[in-house]
């Protein structure tokens, strides 16, 4: 601003000149202001269209943070959908109270990865046995822009991964990408969900990491619901590749070890596939 207003003072001062040197000035020295002059207003004009251009930039940029401010909010309002999953859960676990005995019940060992999931250009492997569901989580369904995947079974025990996805270019990434943020909005929503659901929820070790060459942060879990504990890690990363971002969280009743915990989430981590 302040240079624009020193350019309008040289205008002023050289069209201030030009008047007089129509009187007083020899033809070359008028001719010479005329061309400083003429070249000051192209400066001016110059400088009005990179002010343009800026200012167009600058609203781009507040448009793009406000997209993301909606989806990290939108992600803190989002319940988890381990409620409904563990719904079904309920009824057996009643049953079970009701038939206990105090025979000891050995722990199941982590199913093998042997089916294979791929849509959304991105894929992994999960256990034969598990049923596939797909939802919307912007929108009704699930599309190429964003939504939700999870596979898992429910007899007696309580088995599940679940992928979340939403494209976010990495410019935008750049510039406001919080991983530990987006993590703390998952577990903030878990914490909601404790008041109707959860009868406790726990939260464990941070671990920070990569993906393929993508940072990715992780954090261990568990959950207890209707008297049973659900364990299990939430990882969120962001693949520059399909510019996209990425929450994968297992879930599971079968296991309680630390090492059992992450042994069945990096099994899904290693076949995962983000681009």
């Amino acid at each position: 601003m302040v240079k624009r207003l020193l350019l309008v003072g040289v205008i002023l001062l050289l069209v201030s000149l030009l008047m007089v040197g129509c009187t007083v000035l020899p033809k070359e020295d008028y001719e010479a202001l005329v061309a400083a002059r003429d070249a000051v207003q192209a400066q001016v004009a110059s400088l009005q269209s990179d002010l343009s251009e800026a200012q167009s930039q600058i609203s781009s940029l507040e448009s793009e943070v406000s997209s993301l401010q909606s989806i990290v909010s939108s992600l803190r309002n989002q319940i988890s959908p381990l409620t409904s999953d563990l719904a079904a859960a309920e009824r057996t676990i009643t049953e079970l109270r009701a038939a206990a005995t105090e025979e000891t019940v050995t722990p199941t060992p982590i199913a093998a990865l042997s089916k294979d999931y791929s849509n959304y250009r991105f894929g992994f492997d999960y256990p034969d046995g598990f049923s596939v569901t797909e939802m919307g989580m912007f929108d009704s369904e699930a599309n190429d822009n964003s939504g939700i995947v999870q596979v898992g079974i429910e007899n007696d025990e309580f088995q599940m991964f679940q992928v979340m996805w939403f494209n976010i270019t990495l410019s935008t990434w750049k510039i406001v990408g919080d991983l530990q943020a987006m993590l703390n909005a998952t577990f903030e929503g878990m914490k909601v969900e404790r008041a109707e659901s959860f009868e406790s929820v726990d939260i464990g070790e941070l671990v920070e990491t990569t993906k393929t060459g993508h940072e990715m942060v992780y954090q261990y879990y568990n959950v207890t619901y209707v008297g049973i504990k659900v364990y299990g890690i939430v990882a969120i990363f962001h693949c520059d590749e399909s510019q996209r971002c990425y929450q994968i969280i297992t879930a599971n009743t079968t296991i309680s070890a630390k090492e059992d915990v992450l042994e069945d989430f990096m099994n899904y981590l290693n076949s995962f596939v983000c681009h």
